[in-house]
């Protein structure tokens, strides 16, 4: 904040009364009582020193501006600006002031809440979003990666996050990422793919970089099962050595009926150097026959990437509260009733649900629980224990205390005789 400017009778030549008293007096007095015009004189100085009334009505222009105004005025600025911010802030109060407009302008988001917490209690916080926990059909994120596989370059790394394109097939695609799988081969991890890269077509990126160049080794791609021959096992291996390629491809077989005929196969190397498409015949001897795919691109079986979706402890069914779309956690090592009414007076956002976990850094880490040491399992909700009431509690007190003291439902864990906790509050 800038000082005002604002042109009133304190300014110019009104200013400094104490230089001017001895032309509003008479000039006999002035005359003939020169001590009693210095006694006036130094009396007016005295009036307008800081602090005095008459001072502090010719400094009221710079009183207006956050950096100059007095200490004592700093109050009124805080009431103004910052009503429901505490004026033990442990930060600069003025320079505070002059950016709580920013602070203002974010509120609701992480960063509002991480700048209060940081300003009243110097601690960091951590956020979670029940949201993210909850079970829903079909939640899981499945993923297919894409791999081409092209002739051995010096300085792979230099392919990363740009785009190769197929001159023969006219497929593109974004590198993601490269790894020298041998001496002669190095795999290309494909996003974004456009078109087929074709097997021995060469491959180029086209952008203001230095130009790299190089062909596309052919690799098994599928495997299709023609006949299924007898006497097979599953996981028994099969060689795709019919030629002298770079890397020959190994496939097991994946399944098979009560006779030993397959009826699945699994491609664990892909292999490279293959150049078309074939058929391997009377495999291991034992009759079968096989139609092997070959192609530019190999497509993996795809996984699942995160737990979401699935039925495991991770996953929680949506309760209407703590568990919702519109819920917050804030994990701090400071006790909930020391912050609460501060989060939802000054950053909460209207509408959401707010819960806390309280952790109990310094209390003694245990990793190891002896025979003696008994582990709980408790549900509570809304709990204000706080690290001294369960130091106040000694290892033989009934758990049953705290049951009696809270109502609804949530976690804690505690070690009776460390008195290691994880509390969970909730409102």
């Amino acid at each position: 904040m800038k000082a005002v400017s604002i042109k009133t009778h304190i300014d110019g030549k009104h200013k400094k009364t104490s230089s001017h008293i001895k032309y509003q007096l008479p000039s006999y007095i002035v005359e003939k009582y020169p001590m009693f015009v210095e006694f006036l004189e130094h009396y007016y100085i005295w009036m307008e020193r800081e602090g005095s009334p008459l001072g502090d009505s010719y400094r009221l222009p710079e009183y207006l501006d956050i950096d100059k105004t007095r200490d004592d005025f700093l109050e009124f600025f805080l009431d103004e600006y910052m009503p429901n911010i505490p004026n033990e802030v442990l930060v600069d109060k003025r320079l505070l002031i002059k950016h709580i407009v920013d602070f203002y302008s974010a509120k609701g988001t992480e960063k509002s809440f991480r700048f209060l917490f940081r300003i009243l209690f110097n601690k960091e916080i951590e956020f979670e979003y029940p949201a993210s926990q909850i079970l829903r059909a079909s939640d899981g994120i499945w993923v297919k990666e894409t791999f081409i596989k092209i002739a051995f370059l010096e300085k792979d790394y230099l392919l990363n996050g740009r785009k190769l394109f197929g001159t023969t097939s006219g497929a593109t695609g974004y590198v993601d990422s490269v790894f020298k799988e041998n001496e002669q081969i190095t795999n290309v991890k494909i996003k974004g793919i456009n078109g087929v890269f074709l097997p021995s077509e060469a491959v180029e990126t086209r952008d203001d970089m230095d130009k790299i160049t190089s062909y596309v080794s052919g690799q098994v791609r599928t495997i299709e099962v023609l006949h299924g021959g007898f006497g097979y096992e599953v996981g028994e291996t099969i060689v795709l050595d019919d030629s002298s390629f770079y890397e020959v491809s190994n496939i097991v077989v994946n399944s098979v009926d009560i006779n030993g005929t397959i009826l699945s196969i699994e491609i664990q190397n892909t292999g490279s150097g293959y150049i078309n498409t074939y058929t391997k015949s009377n495999v291991n001897l034992k009759g079968a026959v096989l139609k092997v795919y070959v192609g530019g691109v190999y497509y993996d079986t795809g996984k699942f990437v995160t737990e979401q979706g699935k039925l495991n402890s991770i996953c929680k069914l949506q309760d209407g509260k703590v568990y919702q779309e519109f819920s917050y956690i804030i994990k701090s090592d400071l006790p909930l009733k020391q912050y609460i009414d501060y989060v939802m007076n000054i950053v909460h956002p209207a509408g959401i649900h707010f819960s806390s976990v309280t952790l109990l850094n310094d209390v003694p880490h245990q990793t190891n629980i002896s025979s003696g040491d008994v582990y709980y399992d408790i549900e509570f909700t809304n709990p204000w224990i706080t690290i001294d009431d369960l130091e106040r509690q000694n290892p033989n007190q009934s758990l049953l205390f705290y049951l009696n003291k809270l109502l609804n439902s949530f976690i804690y864990r505690i070690y009776i005789k460390t008195f290691e906790c994880e509390i969970t509050q909730s409102l």
